[in-house]
């Protein structure tokens, strides 16, 4: 389901998904199935201002036929306001705030019961000579992990892969068009967890479109 409605100089738009999915792996069976409810909404403050509302909530279920510590069910909720700012159709520079909240409601003994997620994003869009745009993000993320161990797949979900304590993510990708037909692309990102070495991924792609 998707809706969109609009007044007043602001915008907003409503999507409902729904997956479900099952398959085999060596230790046996597995069931997925997940609901989300997402919105958002848009207004204009002032000519270059703009003020961005995101929410959302989702439950992720999981069941395994042989490992409980592959089974949870986690229902979340998100808040994310952003202030964008854009002084040239060529230029964007955003930055706010998202409040996530997650309970796995069929924690088994020793695994973590509900996280807390704390992030601070900072994005910057340029546009140069209509063929050239690089963009970058900056986020710092805290994530507070109750009842159990931050270790395992259910663990992995209620942090949103990051992990327990703080950490950094930062990144850019440049893309030229190369032609009407080519298109290029190099994106970079880096990644700092609390208890891990830093890591490092390079990305290098030429697309085609006919």
């Amino acid at each position: 389901m998707q809706e969109c409605r609009q007044a007043q100089g602001g915008e907003g738009d409503r999507r409902r998904h729904e997956a479900r999915e099952a398959h085999e792996v060596a230790a046996g069976r597995e069931r997925g199935r997940l609901r989300s409810l997402r919105a958002d909404g848009r207004l204009r403050l002032l000519d270059p201002l703009e003020l961005r509302l995101d929410l959302s909530t989702e439950r992720d279920a999981r069941t395994s036929d042989a490992f409980a510590s592959r089974s949870y069910d986690i229902r979340s909720q998100t808040a994310e306001p952003t202030l964008a700012w854009t002084p040239t159709p060529a230029v964007t520079l955003s930055g706010g705030f998202a409040y996530g909240r997650k309970e796995n409601s069929t924690a088994i003994e020793g695994q973590a019961t509900g996280a807390t997620v704390f992030r601070l994003p900072l994005d910057a869009r340029f546009a140069i000579a209509r063929r050239l745009q690089l963009t970058a993000r900056v986020e710092r993320s805290n994530v507070a992990v109750e009842g159990g161990s931050a270790t395992g797949l259910a663990a992995f979900e209620l942090t949103d892969g990051r992990g327990a304590g703080t950490s950094y993510l930062w990144g850019g990708t440049l893309q030229y068009s190369i032609n009407a037909f080519l298109r290029a692309s190099a994106t970079y990102d880096g990644r700092a967890p609390a208890e891990a070495p830093p890591l490092h991924t390079v990305r290098m792609q030429v697309t085609a479109v006919f």
